[in-house]
């Protein structure tokens, strides 16, 4: 289990059994899948505009970040 209690990489089909979204397969030809987010789930809208624009503010130090481990990445090869 990941350190955020085992929320890392869930697809939505997981993300259905946490109540965050409601998954319903049609019966159509292909087989196709709805997906809805529920009440619990739009609730998640606050936490992540204030991530995103915390993303934005940090993008300049993240790319370096990003950079410098690519660096030591290469030099590791």
């Amino acid at each position: 289990m990941s350190e955020a209690g085992g929320m890392g990489r869930r697809s939505p089909a997981s993300s259905a059994t946490l109540g965050v979204i409601e998954r319903e397969v049609l019966s159509t030809r292909p087989v196709a899948i709805r997906y809805r987010i529920t009440p619990l789930g739009k609730t998640l809208r606050r936490p992540v505009d204030v991530l995103l624009a915390w993303a934005a503010e940090q993008m300049p130090a993240i790319e370096r970040a990003r950079d410098a481990y690519d660096a030591r990445e290469e030099a590791d090869i």
